[in-house]
């Protein structure tokens, strides 16, 4: 390759816009894919909380944290302001989050990695990027993406640490303190938090290190956010952790597969080869551990979604990445004690320009995946059935009486529909029925009798006209279950489906309609 085709300038100018460019790329791409399930139905919890509604009560059954909700209320604030769609100003927010927080991993890396490491940087912020915003495809904004995005800092700080070098404080008060945060969106990673201590106790040999400003920040907040909980949304205490035991955790029987395993055997085995420099070997090691943190939060949620795996993926890639980036530049340093500066700029734009690929390659397969499900074909069907049937097409109250979420929430967000619901899903129903079969079925929140009162509350409250019907439901603790069959055996049920009639079935789901 001749000076011509690459200039030095070029060489030096493409590295540092690199993750600039990955960024701008997959943050487009975001308008492409279909609305997340979950997120839009937390924009569509935090939409009734702000109208006056009380989490965790008649209004809203919810088992995510108040944090999630209270996260979300300031998108829907903006997007009435500017008479947006809430998930599209929440795709703006994460994508803005993830640029502030690839901006401080950067003012961090500069310190941890040093003068004599200081050419890992641009590569490694290249690949947090792409892993922030290319890997998570359509769950972009989802609860572990936050997650993610809030225990990043925290690892990497921690890598310095584990050296020996404490860092400047006020880098390691921010970043406890978005651990802390993100722990309340999702408790469950706090494991990955209790791995990575551990580790830096086993290589400092003194449980010492545990006492510092990360952990002492991270504490703070978690438990001065938890007294806010305590005396502002007690609901989340006294009603939704104990439903949620009671019910959720029969949804399903979990069973680990190799997949889940190869994502931390690739990224020990990238371990073990990394030698040089000392903060490269600290940073993947310290990301191994939180990858195994996170993997067991995985295991523990029981449920098997792959969403729930992002953590350790990226994580875990994270390793792989910063171990190529170690291997690579040891491998030109024993080509050349002193190579070329043109030669190593021209190997360096190669290495972006590869990672460019990756990055187009993980977000042209997702967007491709989000534009083959059938979401637009049921949003066209469910609006031509509802403009023969619903006096007003565009005040249509919607339910999905089913299991599983999808594709309510994502039709709810597109069609700019009232749920008419305090349920996302009918997520109790495997959880009543195992229980019916145990010699002392769960009784303390009422089992079948809550879930009737409420199902036929809602309907009384809210007077759906569309509803969603999944023909037969498979769990696999559970065998198979006709959703509608098992409401029918209550009579005030029955009373008020009479004045439904079925319209169409699409793909073994039900769409009926109120006749009027």
């Amino acid at each position: 390759m001749s000076a011509a085709v690459v200039s030095p300038s070029a060489t030096s100018t493409l590295p540092r816009w690199l993750p600039a460019i990955v960024w701008a790329i997959t943050c487009t791409f975001q308008f492409l894919y279909t609305p997340n399930t979950d997120s839009t139905w937390l924009l569509t919890v935090a939409a009734r909380v702000m109208a006056g509604a009380d989490l965790y009560s008649a209004d809203i059954v919810e088992l995510n944290t108040p944090l999630t909700i209270q996260i979300m209320m300031p998108v829907v604030w903006v997007a009435q302001q500017i008479n947006a769609p809430a998930y599209t100003v929440w795709f703006v927010f994460v994508a803005l989050l993830v640029a502030g927080m690839s901006w401080f991993v950067d003012r961090i890396l500069r310190r941890t990695l040093g003068g004599g490491a200081a050419d890992l940087r641009l590569p490694i912020m290249s690949l947090v990027v792409m892993l922030l915003v290319s890997l998570p495809g359509v769950e972009f904004g989802q609860r572990e993406h936050l997650v993610l995005v809030g225990l990043l800092p925290y690892v990497i700080v921690s890598a310095q640490r584990a050296l020996g070098e404490p860092g400047k404080r006020s880098d390691r008060v921010i970043a406890g303190v978005l651990m802390g945060l993100a722990l309340w969106v999702k408790p469950h990673y706090a494991m990955a938090v209790v791995v990575v201590e551990l580790g830096i106790a086993v290589m400092r040999r003194s449980a010492r290190v545990w006492w510092c400003e990360e952990i002492l920040a991270g504490a703070a907040v978690i438990l001065l956010y938890g007294a806010y909980v305590v005396v502002a949304v007690p609901g989340f205490f006294t009603q939704a952790i104990p439903l949620g035991l009671q019910f959720y955790g029969d949804y399903g029987s979990f069973r680990p597969r190799f997949i889940h395993f190869s994502y931390l055997l690739t990224a020990a085995a990238m371990v073990m080869s990394v030698k040089t420099p000392r903060a490269a070997v600290s940073l993947s090691r310290l990301l191994l551990l939180a990858a195994a943190g996170a993997w067991l939060a995985f295991l523990v949620q029981n449920k098997g979604y792959p969403y729930h795996m992002l953590p350790t993926k990226t994580f875990s890639l994270a390793v792989v990445g910063v171990a190529a980036a170690s291997l690579l530049r040891l491998r030109v340093s024993q080509l050349s004690p002193r190579p070329d500066p043109r030669t190593r700029r021209r190997l360096v734009v190669v290495a972006c320009l590869a990672l460019l690929t990756v990055a187009s390659g993980i977000v042209a397969r997702s967007v491709y995946n989000a534009l083959t499900d059938r979401t637009e074909l049921w949003l066209q069907i469910l609006e031509e059935g509802v403009e023969r049937v619903a006096p007003d097409p565009d005040n249509v109250r919607f339910m999905s009486l089913s299991v599983d979420s999808y594709p309510a929430f994502p039709l709810v967000a597109v069609a700019g529909w009232t749920w008419s619901s305090r349920f996302m899903c009918l997520w109790m129903l495997p959880g009543i029925i195992n229980g019916e079969g145990r010699s002392t079925p769960p009784t303390s929140h009422g089992g079948r009798r809550l879930l009737m009162d409420a199902v036929v509350s809602d309907f009384e409250r809210w007077r759906p006209n569309v509803v969603l019907v999944p023909r037969i439901t498979r769990w696999e603790s559970v065998g198979t279950v006709v959703v509608l069959d098992e409401l029918l055996r209550d009579s005030r049920f029955r009373t008020l489906w009479d004045s439904f009639e079925r319209r169409t079935t699409i793909e073994g789901w039900d769409i009926f309609v109120k006749v009027p």
